[in-house]
Formats: C-alpha cells, structure tokens, sequence
C-alpha cells in the first residue's frame, strides 16, 4: 500500500478477531503471545469465509454505492493465506490491496470481463479502430498462444508474468502480474477503455478518486520519507459474546398513555427471549441524571436466572421529571462506566438507546457524545419511541436529532405514537418490541448461531369475531425449536383455540403458555418439522385494537438462508423533491457465500406519522428485481 500511494499510506493497525471456539493454548497454535478476549469487530472490514461460487478464494469487495464512495465488505478464502511461498502471499497480498482500493475508496475494476457485453474484454480503439485489450496499463500487454476473435465477448486476456515485466500499473486491471504495483494515474489512465470505473467514475483515473478521499483530500497524509517502520502493529483477540447496555429515557413524558408499561414490557421480551445466549446485558436509565438499573449480566443460556432478573429490572412507574430536563449525554456515560466495570475494554460493545430524540441537547454535548462513541470504539442504535406527529404538522418524522450518534451504521429505529385518548394500541407495543430486536440483532452478527431471527408476522384487526389464519415457513438455515406467539392488548382477545398444522399435514392444538408481562401466549415448538406450517387463531379483540402473530427462532449456523435490506447512505435528510439524489433500496439473499438467483423480493415501506386525517398511511411494497437494472456495481 505505501508503494501503490506513493509514499502517503500504509496500514499502522490491524486487530485480528478469532473465533471464540478457537483453541489458542493448544501446542499446535503458532501465537507467540496470550490472546485477549475482547468483543469482535462488529462490522470486520474483512471476514474470512468458504470459498465464493465465482472468485473462489480471491479477495472480493461487495460495492453498492457509486464512485469515490466506500464498499460493503471484503471477503476472501481461508485458503488464500495458506500459501507456502514468499511469492503466493505477495500475490494474495496484491489481491487484496485492490479489493481494499475498492472497499477505501470507492474505485472499480479497470479490466474487461470474458462474456460481458457491458464491459468486454475487447474494444476498437474510436482512434487507431484498432482491437484493444481492456485494461488500464502503462504499456503494451503480451499475451502467449494464438490470438482469438478480439470481436468475441468470451475473448480473455491472458498476459504472460515473464513478458509483462515492463509493466508497473494497474492493480485493479492486472494484479496478478508480480510487476504491477501502482494504480493508474492520469499519464497512463486509458480514458477510452469500456471499463466498470470509467463507466462509474466519469474516465477520471483511480489516483484521482484515490486523492479525493477523505484519506488524502486536502494535503492530508502527505508523502513519507518511510524513516518510521511499514509493518503494522497486529494485535489478536479472542471473540467474546456481545455486550448490550439499554440506556432508556426516564422522564414524565413516559407516564402519558400507556409508554412506560409498553416499554417495561418490551424490555423483558427482549431480555428474556431474544437477547443471544453468551450475552452480556445492563440497564441505564436517564432523565436529568442517570441511573444504572443492571449492571452487566452474562446470559449464559435461554436458561439463565439472570434473564427474568435483567428483563424485570425498570421501576414500575417513570419518573417526574420534564422531558426539557433529559441529559442524554449522562446516558451515555454511566453506560460506558457500566461497560468498564465488567471488562478490560469498551471497544465492540453496543448501546441501545430508547428516547424519544435529542429534544433540547446542545450541539456542545452532541459533539461531546460523538467523541466518546468514536474514541471507545462503541456502537450506539437509536430507538425513537414514540415519535409523534399530529397531522397538518410540516415538521419531518425523521428530525428526531440523534442521527449523529448511529455513526457509520446510521442504523435507527422508529416507533410511531399510537395513542388514543389516555390509552395506547397493541400495535404499538408490538412495533417497540420488533425495533428492539432488529436493534439487538444487527448490532451484532446477524448470521451467527444463536442470533434471533423474526421468522413470520402478522397483524388481525378486531371488531369481528373470527378464525384468523395464516401460514409461515421454516428451513434448514433455523434451530430446531421455534416460538409461535400471539401479543394481545387484553388476555380475553385471544380465544381458546390455536391450531397449527404441520408440514406432513399433522393437526396440532399444542400446550399454549401465557406471559402476562409481556401480552404474549406462544407456543414452543420443540424440534420443529421444516417445511410450510400454517396456523388458526380465534380472534375475538375489539375493533380498536388487534390481534399479532410472531413466529420467531434462532439461527442455526452462519450457512443458510439470509436475506439483507439496505439503503443508500445520506449526509442530509432526505428531500423527496429532489430526484437527482434519490434514497436506493438494496437487497441481498444469499445461501452460505452463494447468491441466489431469480429470489422474489418485496420491500414494504411504512412512511412514517399520519395524514390528514389522523391515520397512518398505507404501507407501499416494492418488488426488487434480479434483473441488473440499477444495480450495475454489485451485480458483478
């Protein structure tokens, strides 16, 4: 990297986390020090994984933002580091440096693609009408064997290691070349060249984007003399369960409906259901000061007392104090403190923060809380609850102000008011209980074993008696157990009769549980059949309210099914009139490292707040298609 910078970068760091399950004291492992447990990365710049059905154990990065924007993720093969030459690591090593370009920088590859008519391996010069090799390079390639018909799309370029030793660029064009070094610069960049980044990037050179970067823009990180040491420092750890301190707000605006008994609710549900086995778990809550509930618990199993101890730790009413009064700022520091008093380090750990916004914070402590999230390497997800919103109200349902806090993520959940007169709908309660859980599974690994994973929902309106029916699915990628759950506002709701039928068409009237503490009757499903299930409720809520149905389980290995729903990152708040920088949805399903094509995928967005008659707006589904259109950066 200092070579291919020109003397302006190298990595000084670099912390490699270890699986928990790893013996690192056996005799067969190679570390000279004792390892450190800490939590790990929870976004890894590079993950080791199996082998890719395309690249197979060469470096790849994942890019769905445009030109000079950073990647998604680096993956690579566990193979390609177990090279047994000084020559095979340096290729890795070359390999890697490009996928990292991308990643960094947001740059593209520079060379053509057999079989792509979008950017083939050969084009005719608009110059010399010339057939030419598609690549950025600071020479002419010589490429052994009989030449094919440049005119074909499946026509590779092929160059030869020992004829090629003339050239020094392009790393994103020709890294296998033991010769190639650089990146292409604006001497040598080939601006006619039908390559993915001048498609993308406008046919400005990679140097140039690679200078514009928040690394080097500005002078910043100037030319070194490399007087000081090139290797960087490697530090390994040892991965730990994840760490999760609640910080909820504690102030009389909890006290109005029924916010505070909803939010003591969903607490335990979260604790005592969805939080992974291996976690720790505290409770700060705030108001004018701050106050430490729980102080971090390790969760051993789904099993463990301290569950039921954590879960039912908020006081059974909130307090007096103005919501004008709230110091945010004193949540966050008595969680960090929580966090210091039971591990060596606060790096990795995740704070989940329940307010109802930044309310009357001063930029002096919001400043003040982003410089302590970003120095202890923590993690901070907003849950706004309730954001409220009367209708005719021109201020946006999204200035709740603490989006400076959700850091490079800019994860944030939302939970809408749904109160009526002095009383709150269920479907609130249910929406605080789902935020909750997203935020408990995506600030950690959400593919790890053990994770939650919310399987199937489903909302019955009341006010007629009826059967309430629907179906859910159940795979290989889950544990054996699954949780069939209905959430009532009133036990009386709910009628006797819950049906499943199995798979194999088996009837079912299980055991049905009651948790009162939390307005759930589930049903355990021990060694669940896989396959289509389908189920009947007898619905008997008013017309006010509703009936919910859950089906949850937790993730059975890392390999499996998995579906991811992103957005386009944004710096400012989104302005809808403004076509030129529209919000993109994007979609990934995956089974293990494999895509899975032609997937049917729907994305169903709830605008948030009410219309002009006082009720939500309906939800919008928009089908996401495999069909590249739109999403030309990761579709190869």
């Amino acid at each position: 990297m200092f070579v291919a910078t020109k003397g302006r970068a190298s990595l000084r760091h670099v912390t490699v986390t270890l699986p928990r399950n790893w013996r690192t004291d056996s005799l067969t492992c190679s570390l000279l020090q004792p390892v450190n447990t800490a939590s790990p990365a929870v976004h890894a710049h590079i993950s080791i994984s199996q082998p890719h059905p395309v690249f197979g154990n060469r470096p790849w990065a994942q890019q769905s933002q445009g030109c000079g924007r950073p990647g998604d993720k680096i993956r690579l093969g566990g193979d390609s580091l177990r090279g047994g030459s000084n020559e095979s690591h340096s290729h890795t090593a070359r390999l890697l440096l490009a996928e990292w370009a991308k990643f960094r920088w947001g740059v593209f590859e520079e060379r053509g693609i057999p079989g792509d008519p979008l950017y083939p391996p050969q084009y005719r010069d608009p110059s010399t009408h010339r057939w030419e090799s598609t690549v950025c390079a600071d020479g002419p390639i010589h490429a052994p064997g009989p030449e094919c018909d440049p005119s074909r799309v499946g026509c590779p370029v092929s160059p030869d290691h020992f004829a090629n030793t003339h050239l020094t660029s392009s790393l994103l064009a020709l890294p296998d070349l033991p010769s190639v070094r650089l990146f292409c610069d604006d001497p040598t960049h080939n601006k006619v060249a039908p390559t993915k980044h001048n498609s993308l990037c406008g046919t400005r050179s990679t140097w140039e984007i690679i200078q514009g970067s928040v690394d080097f823009i500005l002078g910043r990180n100037p030319v070194s003399n490399a007087t000081r040491g090139l290797e960087p420092a490697i530090k390994f750890v040892k991965e730990e369960g994840p760490r999760y301190v609640l910080v909820i707000e504690d102030t009389a605006s909890m006290n109005l409906q029924r916010r505070w008994e909803y939010l003591r609710k969903a607490i335990r549900r979260v604790v005592v259901y969805d939080v992974p086995d291996r976690s720790h778990v505290g409770i700060v809550t705030f108001n004018s000061v701050a106050k430490r509930v729980a102080p971090l618990n390790f969760i051993e199993s789904e099993f463990s007392d301290k569950r039921q101890k954590v879960g039912s730790a908020l006081p059974r009413n909130p307090s007096t104090v103005p919501e004008s009064h709230k110091c945010i700022l004193c949540g966050l520091q008595e969680a960090l403190r929580t966090i210091d008093e039971a591990s060596q380090d606060a790096v990795g750990a995740n704070i989940i923060l329940v307010s109802s916004g930044a309310g009357v914070t001063t930029h002096h402590q919001m400043d003040e809380m982003i410089h302590l999230i970003e120095s202890r390497g923590i993690s901070v997800t907003p849950v706004i609850y309730p954001m409220t919103e009367r209708s005719g109200s021109t201020r946006s349902s999204i200035e709740h102000g603490l989006e400076p806090l959700s850091g490079a993520s800019g994860r944030s959940f939302t939970v809408m008011d749904e109160g009526v007169g002095n009383d709150s709908k269920v479907s609130m309660l249910v929406a605080l209980m789902d935020a909750l859980m997203a935020a408990v599974r995506y600030t950690g690994k959400p593919d790890l074993p053990g994770s939650p994973v919310l399987v199937h929902k489903s909302a019955y309106p009341g006010g007629i008696a009826s059967m309430s029916t629907g179906s859910f699915a159940l795979d290989d990628s889950l544990g054996p157990n699954a949780r069939f759950s209905v959430y009532y506002y009133d036990l009386n709701h709910v009628g006797n009769a819950i049906q499943l039928t199995s798979p194999s068409g088996e009837t079912l009237v299980p055991l049905q549980e009651e948790d009162g503490d939390v307005n759930m009757i589930f049903v355990n499903l021990e060694k669940a059949e896989r396959g289509l299930w389908s189920y009947t409720v007898e619905n008997r809520a008013d017309s006010h309210q509703g009936l919910y149905v859950q089906v949850t389980a937790k993730r059975n290995t890392s390999a499996g099914l998995s579906v991811k729903l992103w957005t386009s990152p944004s710096d400012q708040a989104v302005n809808a009139s403004d076509r030129s920088s529209p919000v993109i949805l994007f979609a990934s399903v995956t089974e293990g490292e494999s895509p899975v094509l032609n997937a049917r995928v729907v994305a169903t967005l709830q605008r948030l707040g009410v219309n002009a008659t006082g009720s939500s707006y309906e939800p919008i589904s928009i089908e996401l298609l495999d069909n590249g259109i739109g999403g030309k950066l990761i579709d190869r």
